[in-house]
C-alpha cells in the first residue's frame, strides 16, 4: 500500500487552519489525540494508535472539521490498523472515508485493496468495487492486477456464484482500463463471454469477444465449447497477433522506463515465430550494465527478460546462448530464494537438446514442497522423471512417475508429458482423455492436440511429438477430442512460443 499521502499529511497539521473559535477549540482537542496517535504509531504500538485515531474519527464534531485534517486522520487510521493486522478495522475506516463526497482516488484505491484482501468479507469487496466503478473509475484502473486476480479466483471457487458474476461485470466493463503496463481486462471479458454464451446470450458474448485483443485469450475462446462457434474456423490469429504487436510497440515507445513493455513486444514476436527480431529488440533495450537504472521495474522483470532471451535462442537452435541466458536469469532472486521458474525452464530446454544429465543437475537443488507451489513441484518432478528415464535411472523415474500420478490434479498436463517421454502411450492416452472430458482442463488439453506452425528447422525434433501424433490417432482419444469440440489449426507458434 502507498502511504505517501499519509506522510505528506503530517505537514498540514503544523498550522491550525483559519476557522471560527469553537471550531478551533474542537480542532485542537482532536488534533491532540491525533498527535498522540502519531506518537504511538512511531512507537509501533499499533493497537493503541488505532484506539486513539478511532476516537478522533468517532467524535461527533469530526465531520465539521476541514478536509485536510479528516483525510490525514483516515490515512493514519488505515496505516495503524493495517500494521496491527486488523483488516476489519481497516475496512471500516476505508469505507467511512469513501463515504465523503470528495474522497480521493487514492483513498478509493486503498479501500479496494483492503476489501479484496479481507478474505472473510467477499461480498463487501464486490459492493466496494461496484461503488468504485461508479464513483472513482480511475481508482479502479489503478488497482494491482495481481490482487484482482487473487480475489477473483477466490470468488470463482466460492459458493456464491453471484459474486463471481458481479466481479466480472466490474472488470469486463469498457471503462476498466488498467494502468499497469501489460495489464489487460481480456481475461475478465473472456470469462464473462463464456458465461453469457452458456446462458444463450450469443450477442452479449460476441460483443465482449470483439473487445478482446490478446491472441492467447482468443485462442482459448476458440476452443471452448461455449464460445468456439463465435470465432470462425478461418479466424486469422496471426493478424490479431500483428495488431497486438503494434499496440505493444506503441506502449513500449511511450513507456521507455518499462522493462515489461520490452518483454511484451518480444513475446508477441515469439508468437509470430520472429525470433531474430525478438532477440534484436531485447538486446536493444538490455537492462544490464548502464541501462539498469533506466528501468523502474528492473528488479521485478529482469529474470523474465532473460527468460525471453533464452527461449528465443533455444527456438533458433542456439543452445549455448540459451543456456547462458537461463543461467543469468537463475541468479535473479525470486521470492527470496532460488529462481524456480528459470530452473525448470532451463531443465526443459536442456532436455529438448538431449542434455538430460545436465537437466537432472539443474533440478537437483529443488525439492518438492520446498519453496515451490504444488503446480511448480509437479512441473519439476515431471521434468526430472523424464530426464531420469532417458539416462536409465529406472528407480528414480518410477518414483517420479508414481508421484505425478498421485498428484495429477496439481498440473494435469505434466502427467501426459511424462507418459509420452516414457513411451507409455496407454497412460498418455488415458491422461489426455481425462483432461479432455474435464470442463476445467479441457482447453489446455485441446491446445495440446491442436496444430501450430512448426518450429524453426534448427530446433531439435522431439520424439514426444511423434508419440503424441500416435496417441491422437487412437480411437478413444479421437472420440474425446470430438466430445470436447475438436482441435483447431493456428497460424502461430505453439506455446510457450
Amino acid at each position: 500500500m502507498n502511504w505517501r499521502h499519509f506522510i505528506i499529511a503530517f505537514a498540514i497539521l503544523t498550522t491550525v487552519p483559519v476557522m471560527a473559535a469553537d471550531q478551533a477549540t474542537t480542532f485542537r482537542r482532536l488534533e491532540a489525540k491525533f498527535q498522540e496517535a502519531i506518537r504511538l504509531r512511531q512507537a509501533k504500538d499499533w493497537k493503541a494508535c488505532v484506539k486513539h485515531v478511532r476516537a478522533v474519527i468517532g467524535a461527533s464534531d469530526f465531520a465539521g472539521l476541514n478536509k485536510k485534517f479528516r483525510n490525514s486522520t483516515y490515512y493514519l487510521a488505515l496505516s495503524c490498523s493495517l500494521d496491527a493486522g486488523d483488516l476489519a478495522a481497516s475496512q471500516a475506516f476505508a469505507v467511512q472515508a469513501t463515504l465523503e463526497d470528495d474522497a480521493s482516488a487514492e483513498m478509493w484505491r486503498l479501500r479496494g485493496e483492503v476489501e479484496m484482501r479481507n478474505v472473510s468479507q467477499p461480498t463487501a469487496a464486490v459492493i466496494g468495487l461496484e461503488a468504485m466503478a461508479a464513483r472513482a473509475p480511475d481508482a479502479l484502473n489503478g488497482l494491482p492486477q495481481k490482487l484482482i486476480y487473487e480475489y477473483y479466483n477466490r470468488v470463482k471457487k466460492g459458493p456464491d456464484a453471484s459474486l463471481r458474476r458481479r466481479t466480472l461485470e466490474v472488470f469486463a466493463a469498457k471503462a476498466y482500463q488498467p494502468h499497469e503496463i501489460g495489464g489487460t481486462a481480456d481475461h475478465f471479458r473472456s470469462e464473462l463471454a463464456k458465461l453469457r454464451a452458456a446462458e444463450g446470450d450469443r450477442t452479449g458474448a460476441s460483443t465482449l469477444i470483439a473487445t478482446i485483443a490478446q491472441p492467447i485469450v482468443l485462442l482459448e475462446l476458440s476452443l471452448d465449447p461455449r464460445t468456439r462457434s463465435l470465432i470462425p474456423d478461418d479466424f486469422n490469429f496471426r493478424a490479431v497477433t500483428e495488431r497486438e504487436l503494434a499496440h505493444r510497440r506503441d506502449v513500449a515507445a511511450s513507456h521507455p522506463a518499462s522493462l515489461v513493455a520490452v518483454i511484451e513486444v518480444a513475446n508477441a514476436l515469439r508468437m509470430l515465430g520472429r525470433y531474430e527480431e525478438a532477440l534484436a529488440g531485447l538486446a536493444a533495450a538490455s537492462p544490464e550494465g548502464a541501462a539498469a537504472d533506466t528501468f523502474t521495474d528492473h528488479d521485478k522483470q529482469l529474470n523474465w527478460w532473460w527468460d525471453a532471451v533464452a527461449f528465443a535462442n533455444a527456438n533458433l537452435g542456439r543452445y549455448d546462448a540459451a543456456l547462458a541466458a537461463f543461467q543469468q536469469g537463475i541468479t535473479v532472486i525470486e521470492r527470496g530464494g532460488a529462481n524456480v521458474s528459470q530452473l525448470i525452464n532451463l531443465a526443459i530446454v536442456q532436455m529438448n537438446f538431449g542434455r538430460d544429465v545436465d537437466a537432472i543437475a539443474t533440478l537437483a537443488p529443488m525439492r518438492e514442497g520446498k519453496g515451490t507451489s504444488p503446480y511448480g513441484a509437479l512441473l519439476m518432478i515431471s521434468a526430472r522423471g523424464c530426464a531420469r528415464f532417458r539416462v536409465g535411472d529406472k528407480v528414480g523415474s518410477d518414483a517420479d512417475y508414481t508421484y505425478a500420478k498421485m498428484h495429477e490434479q496439481d498440473a494435469p498436463g505434466t502427467l501426459t508429458s511424462l507418459a509420452l517421454c516414457r513411451n507409455d502411450l496407454d497412460e498418455a492416452a488415458a491422461s489426455l482423455v481425462r483432461r479432455l472430458d474435464h470442463m476445467e482442463q479441457r482447453i489446455e488439453a485441446l491446445v495440446t492436440v491442436s496444430d501450430f506452425d512448426p518450429p524453426p528447422a534448427a530446433f531439435p525434433k522431439q520424439v514426444e511429438d511423434e508419440r503424441l501424433a500416435l496417441v491422437k490417432a487412437r480411437p478413444e482419444v479421437k472420440a474425446a477430442i470430438a466430445r470436447a469440440g475438436g482441435a483447431r489449426r493456428f497460424n502461430l507458434m505453439s506455446p510457450p512460443f
